[in-house]
């Protein structure tokens, strides 16, 4: 009887521990696997096809430089990856990385330096849901070939994931950060150009870019160069840039020149003329004071032992009975001393685009008249500079050479036998004799030369 008693007690003692020990992995379960959750980031499965590519010759060991290289290709796919965690595999070690992730049907290659060869590399994608990090599955490896790396260029991790930069910024041990390099400064290589934020590219500034063309200026946009045209009215060659990239002779008709008897325009950046008539290509009113060229003549003055040339400006203020209201060109009578036998004569005068011209002037005389053997105002033209002269109002008398006529007139003769042609006016007063001076002369006054068509 008592030995039975000792064989239940046996089993009801090996039930109960068996009972104890599953409750207390139960609890230490229970409490295990929030920790875990807490600490970990879940690993799931994704519909991601990131690949690493081993054939592309982008996924290599260079041994000299203890650098690798892995580009990873991303297939067609709608999930919302930000990273792609790279895992390097070596004696039963192993170096991870972050990294960003490539965009869907594009690839990445990245750089490491790390402390020996790789046995292998692996690739899983990483994602972001409600704040809480997904790593998912391993789904590529790939074995690293042997190759060379060109590092310039290229931003290489260190195995404790720190970046360095070989152009454009430096590694301070002291302060655990990085100085970067100035902008617009060249990089380390050479090759590139410093933003002054640790990057490079083309440019870092304006001034690190090629000339730009005409009617362009060099812009630095996100460290590329482009050509950027030039503000409107910027000056160039031919004359203002549009604000387009072209140059030409106008972009307001302001910007074209006048020209005498053209109306202008400004028509895609060229400026046209064009004939406006009734046009004034000439006008002396002898305002300013100076009279025109002026001397003896080379004939006339017959009977004069010594020719005169008296031509000056005249004012309201220089007495007489003539009065223009303003300055005139005149030649006084010289009391008993006449031998007059001058001429003023003006500039050049151009009737190129003319085919009917005019010339206009006041006049007024006082003179014995009698023309041509005494007092005789003549109006001559000349096309060759002044070598040669033609008459076109001498004699006979007409109200020009009307003697004591003392009445301001006005006279108008035509020049259309000089359409085409530059020429000069000459106005010549001669006495012939040195008799008889005491009348007060020629006078004139607003000489007008127009092109009516």
């Amino acid at each position: 009887m008592v030995n039975n008693k000792s064989g239940i007690s046996a089993i009801v003692a090996t039930v109960l521990i068996i009972l104890i020990t599953v409750a207390a992995v139960t609890i230490i379960w229970a409490a295990i696997i929030p920790m875990i959750q807490d600490n970990l980031a879940s690993t799931e499965q994704f519909d991601v096809r990131l690949n690493i590519e081993t054939a592309s010759g982008y996924t290599v060991w260079d041994a000299e430089n203890n650098l690798a290289s892995v580009q990873v290709r991303r297939g067609a796919d709608d999930v919302n990856v930000s990273q792609a965690q790279i895992i390097f595999v070596s004696n039963g070690k192993s170096d991870t990385f972050y990294e960003t992730a490539p965009n869907p049907n594009q690839a990445k290659t990245y750089y490491y330096r790390l402390s020996e060869k790789p046995e292998e590399v692996k690739v899983a994608p990483i994602t972001y849901s409600e704040r809480e990090k997904k790593v998912g599955e391993i789904i590529s490896k790939g074995v690293l070939s042997k190759g060379k790396i060109d590092s310039a260029g290229k931003s290489i991790k260190e195995s404790d994931g720190r970046t360095e930069d070989l152009e454009c910024k430096d590694w301070d041990s002291e302060t655990g950060s990085y100085s970067y390099w100035a902008i617009g400064i060249a990089s380390r290589s050479g090759n590139y150009y410093c933003d002054g934020k640790g990057d490079y590219g083309e440019c870092g500034i304006d001034n690190n870019c090629p000339s730009a063309p005409e009617c362009f200026e060099e812009n630095c946009n996100n460290l590329v160069c482009e050509n950027v045209p030039s503000p409107i009215d910027t000056s160039c060659s031919a004359g203002f840039c549009d604000g387009n990239g072209n140059c030409g002779e106008c972009n307001y008709v302001s910007d074209c020149a006048d020209i005498n008897c053209k109306s202008k325009s400004c028509e895609s950046n060229e400026c046209v003329y064009q004939n406006s008539f009734p046009c004034t290509v000439f006008f002396e009113d002898f305002e300013l004071g100076q009279i025109w060229e002026h001397n003896v003549a080379d004939i006339g003055g017959v009977y004069c032992g010594e020719k005169l040339d008296s031509w000056a400006i005249f004012s309201s203020s220089s007495g007489g009975s003539i009065n223009f209201g303003s300055n005139w060109a005149g030649v006084p009578g010289q009391l008993n001393r006449e031998c007059e036998s001058s001429y003023i004569k003006s500039p050049l005068i151009n009737l190129i685009d003319a085919t009917t011209t005019t010339l206009t002037f006041n006049s007024w005389t006082n003179d014995e008249g009698g023309c041509p053997s005494f007092d005789t105002e003549y109006i001559e033209v000349s096309n060759d500079g002044g070598d040669t002269w033609t008459t076109i109002s001498g004699c006979p008398e007409d109200l020009l050479h009307n003697s004591y006529d003392t009445t301001l007139r006005t006279f108008t003769y035509n020049l259309n036998d000089y359409t085409g042609q530059e020429i000069k006016i000459r106005f010549r007063y001669d006495t012939w004799d040195d008799c008889c001076g005491l009348e007060e002369g020629w006078y004139i006054d607003d000489v007008d030369v127009t092109i009516l068509s």
